[in-house]
């Protein structure tokens, strides 16, 4: 979890207003489909949300959007919905709403039903998005995994010490495909790497790409040896 985020906010109405054809607005959509035939809602939301986060940019601004919309109509439209009750929502929504509506670092499995809290220590991230889009069905439609009946055996620690616990830990099955589809990914990692980064990783589906430092200062300096490859924001975990 990151402190880079948009601004939201929400109003009750009268009725629900047509909402445009991006992904952002169809995923809030969504929500208000869901909860209105659930809840037996007859009203309806002006949502306006400022972007900061970048579309198809792997940082999961839609999802996270989504995430604030749900409570924040569960608070608007006073539903007696229960934290476990707004998880299953979130996961209809998206496998990784459940992620923002916990709000703290975990671990998500299955499809976003299972969370389970994990420390780390405080992170700077310095993150390069290369203003290329990259669709996340697009990504997931080209990566080749295989699909099992059971799961593997894979066991993530609860509990990182250090930075250099979470740097080895970092892992991205769809960053492969990112690369061959927006190759300043490899670029940017690579530079990472060479500028002083702990680690580096393609968020996401992509297109950007982040790199783990020690402090803010070193983030903030790396981040001029990288301005050439993209758009750049230093933030830190919460």
């Amino acid at each position: 979890m990151l402190d880079y985020c948009e601004k939201l906010e929400a109003k009750a109405i009268v009725s629900v207003p047509a909402f445009r054809n991006d992904f952002d607005f169809q995923k809030q959509e969504k929500i208000l489909k869901l909860l209105k035939e659930k809840y037996n809602i007859d009203r309806g939301v002006n949502i306006f949300i400022e972007k900061n986060i970048p579309i198809g940019s792997g940082l999961g601004g839609p999802s996270s959007n989504a995430a604030t919309v749900l409570k924040e109509l569960i608070r608007i439209w006073e539903l007696q919905v229960g934290y476990e009750e707004a998880m299953e929502l979130g996961v209809r929504i998206g496998a990784d709403v459940p992620l923002f509506i916990y709000g703290r670092p975990c671990v998500i499995e299955g499809i976003g039903e299972r969370v389970s809290p994990v420390e780390i220590p405080p992170l700077w991230f310095l993150i390069v998005y290369p203003n290329v889009v990259l669709r996340a069905k697009d990504v997931y439609n080209s990566v080749k995994i295989v699909l099992t009946k059971t799961e593997n055996d894979i066991k993530l620690r609860r509990k990182f010490e250090t930075i250099q616990d979470v740097a080895v830990t970092l892992e991205n099955d769809l960053e492969k495909v990112g690369i061959t589809m927006c190759s300043t990914i490899g670029l940017v990692k690579t530079r990472l790497m060479e500028i002083g980064s702990q680690g580096a990783l393609m968020s996401g589906s992509g297109s950007s790409v982040f790199g783990i430092f020690q402090s803010e200062h070193e983030a903030q300096e790396a981040s001029s040896a990288v301005q050439d490859l993209g758009s750049t924001f230093v933030v830190h975990s919460i």
